[in-house]
């Protein structure tokens, strides 16, 4: 699929197009001949060289240049190709080859490579894999500023582990028979580095093992074996950093880099690891020098056959820098540095996510937004893009906005901690804390020692009634954090609901014990003493309480009973006429006082009483019964 790309990019321009085909099983040879290409079969024998060497003996013209299928000819670059072949003086030709990876071919790494020589030079590749052409050490190689796209490295997954298994399986043939070929050695390396997604660390006592081979076996002051020795030392460098081994991280970078100074691989791996340690200072002066000097580099100038990984890093760069400001706390410079790293390359979306990010923390939604939907139009779903467009969406009161996200969110990460509790949150903020609590206790059953999960989830089974399970959340809170007068207040309510009025009240009281008390703690205090029948301790905490919630009418109503329980009749009778004076429509303020009345004595007033009563509530049945009960005795007497 990826030949008809590479024969357009050529077909115009070539005399010959010669192709060997080893056994292909699909449409190759038909597409190959469908654009007048001269296709030759061989036997596949797991030799690269071979097969290669075979396609250079048939070519009929002055020059041979070698293109595999999945590389492509830039089309802007054939007025200066032409200059430099039709120049009597050149033999080989050195050009730029670019391999690129991602969606949007956003990864480039960089080598030289000899493919264009004359055919009268008669030169032949060797290698069964990663194979080199063979020229004389003194055969001038002239560096022209042509490019060669190769998209080999960004095959889908199944394609990748085949390659990588052949490649590997090749190389381990080779080196079998040649254990001291120094090149295979790097490729070795090389390919073991690329097993999976990630640096495999499974690999890395091979890869240096390897690596360590090839230096042993080159010497950097012969130009034949230099470009191993530096790329074999930038791998062991770099093996290191990856297996946390940073003091020899840095040794084999310094060592490459004093062979070559504007080495840009161990130059980006320094600054890494001044990263990785946290020491943003020498970092940024590092990374700052990478920048620095890949801004001088000019490719077509190198003179080393190296394979540059990081010939140009600058948005990783910017981006770590970024990370590093965000460290520090300079938001600002962090954003900077994240949209510089997103001009580079927007297809770096961990940098967009920390635009968004900085963008909600600092208010501005529409540009937060922006960043976060950018994200999801490339598919770069992420739980930090769902939950800042979840928060962007309740401040703007989009409900079901805000629900659908975190659903979102939720079903990306299900056993995420951090987004079950924003959705659990969200659900009891919600009052559905029957649905809540799933998401919550998922989050606890991960982070069970995060003070601000374990107190959602005590609140929420509280709130569902569940009092000994909210007891044993807050009694968990209290070994989380030092005792303060709200976790012991709750721990207080829990006892109340579960009845123990004696351990509520000396919860209540410990609670009240603490440096900033809650002043409502002391109602609370006096409800659970009142159920005990501690009068004068109830009495006491309502008359603390009230001191600066004189207007709280339950309160009031409490200490109102018991003045009147304790048959301290006036001072039941001013509580309740304080009610009244604050609410003239309370029942039960209007009844007790009327009682204290009676009580009293004093008859037309309680009398008036029940009757401006019956006026509220004309049902009222024990202002009835008192009425009826005075004209009783009144008609008796008479």
């Amino acid at each position: 699929e990826l030949l008809p790309g590479c024969l357009d990019s050529i077909r115009d321009w070539v005399d010959e197009i010669i192709i060997v085909d080893t056994g292909s099983k699909d449409n190759t040879v038909k597409i190959a001949e469908s654009y007048g290409a001269k296709v030759y079969h061989q036997q596949w024998e797991g030799d690269f060289s071979k097969h290669r060497n075979y396609s250079i003996e048939q070519a009929k013209s002055d020059w041979i240049f070698i293109i595999d299928a999945d590389e492509r000819m830039y089309a802007e670059d054939l007025p200066m190709l032409k200059s430099v072949l039709n120049d009597k003086a050149n033999n080989l030709i050195s050009i730029n080859v670019f391999n690129v990876y991602g969606t949007n071919e956003e990864v480039t790494t960089f080598l030289p490579s000899v493919r264009f020589f004359r055919k009268e030079k008669k030169l032949r590749y060797e290698g069964i894999v990663h194979n080199r052409l063979n020229y004389k050490a003194d055969e001038e190689i002239v560096r022209a500023n042509i490019k060669l796209k190769h998209l080999g490295y960004g095959l889908d997954p199944d394609k990748m582990e085949a390659k990588f298994q052949r490649t590997k399986l090749l190389l381990e043939q080779q080196l079998k028979d040649e254990p001291e070929n120094a090149f295979a050695l790097f490729n070795y390396a090389q390919i073991l580095k690329a097993e999976g997604d990630n640096y495999p660390v499974k690999n890395i006592p091979e890869i240096i093992k390897a690596a360590r081979k090839a230096v042993e076996l080159t010497d950097p002051n012969n130009p034949e074996e230099r470009f191993i020795h530096l790329m074999t030392l930038d791998q062991i460098a770099w093996a290191n950093f990856y297996a946390g081994r940073f003091d020899d991280a840095i040794t084999y970078a310094q060592k490459a880099l004093h062979i070559k100074k504007n080495y840009l691989d161990p130059l980006m791996l320094l600054g890494c690891v001044e990263s990785k340690r946290n020491n943003w200072d020498k970092a940024e002066q590092y990374f700052k020098n990478y920048l620095k000097t890949q801004a001088a580099y000019e490719p077509t100038n190198e003179a080393d056959s190296l394979i540059l990984a990081h010939i140009d890093s600058r948005a990783n760069v910017y981006y770590n820098l970024g990370l590093m400001c965000e460290m520090k706390n300079d938001i600002e410079k962090a954003l900077e540095n994240y949209l510089k790293a997103i001009e580079l390359n927007n297809g770096l979306l961990e940098a967009n996510d920390h635009i968004a990010r900085i963008y909600l923390g600092k208010n501005e939604l529409t540009q937060a937004k922006k960043y976060f939907q950018q994200q999801l139009e490339y598919s770069y779903e992420t739980k930090t893009s769902f939950l800042g467009l979840a928060e962007i969406s309740k401040q703007e009161k989009n409900r079901g906005q805000t629900e659908e996200y975190l659903t979102q969110a939720v079903k990306l990460v299900p056993k995420d901690p951090y987004v079950n509790y924003k959705y659990g949150y969200f659900l009891l903020e919600e009052n559905t804390p029957e649905t809540a609590v799933r998401y919550l206790e998922k989050s606890y059953a991960v982070n069970q020692e995060n003070p601000k999960v374990v107190k959602v989830l005590a609140d929420t089974y509280f709130m569902l009634g569940r009092y000994e399970d909210a007891l044993d959340k807050y009694n968990k809170l209290l070994k989380l954090e030092k005792p303060n007068a709200a976790i012991l207040n709750d721990i207080g309510n829990c006892y109340f609901n579960l009845k123990n009025y004696v351990q509520a009240a000396n919860s209540y009281k410990e609670s009240l014990s603490q440096v900033e008390p809650l002043e409502f703690t002391k109602k609370n205090l006096a409800i659970a003493e009142l159920k005990q029948s501690n009068d004068s301790e109830a009495l006491a905490a309502l008359q603390s309480y009230l001191t600066k919630n004189n207007t709280d009418i339950e309160a009031l109503i409490l200490c109102g009973d018991i003045y009147k329980k304790t048959e301290e009749y006036q001072a039941a009778l001013e509580k309740y006429e304080y009610i009244l004076s604050l609410d003239r429509s309370n029942i039960h303020a209007m009844y007790q006082l009327s009682e204290c009345y009676l009580i009293m004595g004093h008859k037309d007033s309680a009398i008036m009483g029940y009757k401006t009563l019956l006026s509220l509530n004309p049902q009222f049945k024990p202002a009835i019964a008192r009425l009826e009960e005075i004209s009783t005795v009144e008609t008796y007497n008479s």
